[in-house]
């Protein structure tokens, strides 16, 4: 799980410097780690990388945003 760079929003990949996507049965093993913890902060590998608040809502969005993608269900919104 990454905190991307407008500290709202995060995504997930399996290797960042390989640049490998993070396979969806893994994505759901990194989420059911986390349910039941409460949290609002989250803080990335590099400075400045930090959700400041809601950081619960930014993993499940990312997540949700991400999923789609794997399973071919996103629409771009571009193409409206």
């Amino acid at each position: 799980m990454m905190v991307l760079r407008d500290g709202r929003r995060v995504s997930f990949m399996r290797s960042y410097p390989m640049f490998l996507p993070l396979p969806e049965r893994y994505l759901d093993r990194l989420l059911a780690a986390l349910d039941g913890l409460a949290y609002d902060r989250l803080y990335g590998l590099f400075t400045g990388l930090t959700v400041l608040e809601g950081a619960q809502r930014a993993v499940a969005e990312g997540a949700e945003l991400y999923r789609s993608w794997l399973t071919g269900t996103a629409t771009d919104p571009d193409q409206d």
